[in-house]
C-alpha cells in the first residue's frame, strides 16, 4: 500500500511538474505569436496605407474577427479535454476503489479463516462432536 501511495505522489508531482512546463512553454508560444502577429499587422497597415486607409481598417477588422474564431475554437477544445480528463480520472477511481474493496473483502475472509480456527483450537470436544455428526450423517 505504501508503494503504491508513493507511485501516486509521485505521479501527481510528476503531473504538476509537466503542467507547470506546458503552462511555460505555452505562454511563451502565445508570446511569440502576438509579436509576430503584431509584425505582421504593423506590415498590413504600412502596405494598405498606399493603397487606402479604408481598406486596411477592413482588414484589421476581419483578422480580429478570425483571431477571436480561433481562440474560441482553442477554448472548446481545452473545455472538451477537461472533461475527458475528468471522465477518465473518475473511471480510474472507480477501478481502484473496486480493488480496495476486493481486497478488504479478501483480508476479511482470511480473519475469518483464522478465527475459526482458533476457535475450534480451544473448543476441541465440540470439533470432535461436529466431525462425529458429519460422519454419522454421511454413512447414512
Amino acid at each position: 500500500m505504501d508503494k503504491e501511495k508513493r507511485n501516486v505522489e509521485l505521479r501527481a508531482r510528476k503531473a504538476a511538474f509537466y503542467d507547470e512546463k506546458a503552462r511555460i512553454g505555452q505562454a511563451r508560444k502565445q508570446k511569440f505569436h502576438e509579436q509576430k502577429l503584431a509584425a505582421y499587422r504593423k506590415r498590413l497597415v504600412d502596405e494598405n496605407r498606399k493603397v487606402k486607409r479604408e481598406r486596411g481598417k477592413k482588414w484589421m477588422l476581419r483578422r480580429r474577427e478570425i483571431d477571436a474564431q480561433r481562440a474560441l475554437d482553442h477554448a472548446a477544445a481545452i473545455a472538451l479535454q477537461r472533461a475527458y480528463r475528468g471522465r477518465l480520472g473518475r473511471i480510474a477511481a472507480e477501478d481502484q476503489r473496486v480493488e480496495l474493496a476486493e481486497f478488504i473483502s479478501q483480508i476479511r475472509a482470511e480473519e475469518a479463516i483464522a478465527e475459526e480456527e482458533e476457535y475450534w483450537e480451544s473448543h476441541r470436544m465440540e470439533r470432535l462432536a461436529r466431525e462425529v455428526a458429519a460422519f454419522v450423517k454421511k454413512e447414512a
